[in-house]
């Protein structure tokens, strides 16, 4: 028996910022701890994030550096099923309006950044102000 699938609900900008801002907090959360898997998890949510809000390159930059962390500690960004379906409808969305060059041009600077740039870009980019700003 086949179960029917559920479409996939897109957020509104407003959810989108709320989510940011609790990734961001929970980003601050994991930085004092030092602990670097759950670093990568919530920038890599902030990734999504600032995909959702048109924030492009960022979104690509950030998935570049989370893909590089994750590859130096051995783990996978397509662990669970459902992350590769976020991955895909939100990263996914901001490659397609990027095209395929600037793309991967922004992935491979996000890649080739050093840890402490990348949690800087995921803190000091737009989505974070935002959210701070609705608080």
């Amino acid at each position: 028996m086949r179960l029917a699938r559920r479409p996939t609900r897109r957020v509104a900008p407003r959810g989108r910022v709320v989510a940011s801002g609790r990734c961001s907090s929970s980003l601050e959360t994991a930085l004092t701890s030092e602990t670097v898997m759950q670093q990568a998890i919530e920038i890599h949510g902030l990734a999504f994030t600032a995909a959702g809000l048109g924030r492009d390159e960022d979104a690509l930059r950030l998935e570049g550096a989370v893909d590089a962390k994750y590859e130096e500690l051995g783990a996978s960004l397509d662990l669970l099923p459902l992350y590769a379906a976020w991955r895909e409808r939100d990263v996914g969305a901001a490659r397609a309006r990027l095209g395929e060059a600037r793309a991967n041009t922004a992935f491979d600077e996000g890649r080739a950044m050093t840890w402490d740039q990348a949690v800087e870009l995921a803190l000091a980019s737009q989505v974070a102000p935002l959210v701070r700003a609705l608080q």
